[in-house]
C-alpha cells in the first residue's frame, strides 16, 4: 500500500503543466491542420509561472538555475514547434523583477529554419507590452531542438496581479538551408 500511495504522488507532481493557451496569426491558413501556421505565429497564454512545474533553465551566463516551464509543444508555425518556455526569477530591483527567459523548440523534418522570438507581457492581450525581449536567433536544424535564451525586465506591479497578465510569444520563421 506504501508503494501504491508513493507512486500515485511520484506520478502526481511529475506531469506537465499545460496551460489554455491561444494561437493565432495574422492571415489564417484554411488548408492547413488548426495547431499548423504560417509565420508569423503568436502565441498567449496568463503569465502565472509560479503555478507552473519546476524545471532547470541554463541561462546566458550557461550556468544552470531552478526556473519555472509551460509545455507547448502543440503548435508548430511553418515547421518549427515551440515546445515550451521557461522563467527563472533572478533579482528584484526598482520596481522591477528580473526573468531568466528560455523558449524551447522542435524543428520537424524537411528543411533547416532560423526561428526570431519575440517574449512579451501585456497588462491584458489588448494592450501594448509592459516588458518585451527579442531573443537571438534560433538556428533551428531539422530534427534538432533549440532554444532561444534572454533577460526580461517585468514591472514589479505585474507580478502577482490578478487577473494575471498575458505572456505573448510571437514567432517568425524562414528557411535557412
Amino acid at each position: 500500500m506504501r508503494r501504491l500511495i508513493a507512486l500515485v504522488t511520484t506520478a502526481t507532481f511529475c506531469l506537465p503543466c499545460h496551460a489554455q493557451v491561444t494561437a493565432r496569426q495574422g492571415t489564417p491558413d484554411a488548408s492547413s491542420a488548426p495547431r499548423e501556421f504560417k509565420s508569423p505565429m503568436i502565441l498567449e497564454v496568463p503569465f502565472d509561472p509560479e503555478s507552473w512545474p519546476e524545471a532547470n533553465l541554463r541561462n546566458a551566463n550557461n550556468s544552470i538555475r531552478l526556473g519555472r516551464r509551460l509545455e507547448l509543444g502543440e503548435h508548430s508555425c511553418d515547421g518549427v514547434v515551440v515546445e515550451h518556455v521557461t522563467f527563472a526569477r533572478y533579482k528584484q530591483r526598482k520596481g522591477d523583477v528580473y526573468y531568466w527567459v528560455e523558449v524551447g523548440t522542435y524543428t520537424q523534418p524537411g528543411i533547416d529554419k532560423l526561428a526570431m522570438v519575440t517574449v512579451e507581457i501585456l497588462r491584458d492581450s489588448s494592450s501594448p507590452p509592459e516588458a518585451k525581449v527579442n531573443l537571438p536567433k534560433i538556428d533551428a536544424e531539422e530534427k534538432q531542438h533549440g532554444a532561444g535564451r534572454g533577460t526580461l525586465s517585468i514591472p514589479e506591479n505585474l507580478v502577482a496581479t490578478s487577473p494575471p497578465p498575458t505572456l505573448r510569444i510571437t514567432v517568425s520563421v524562414r528557411d535557412n538551408p
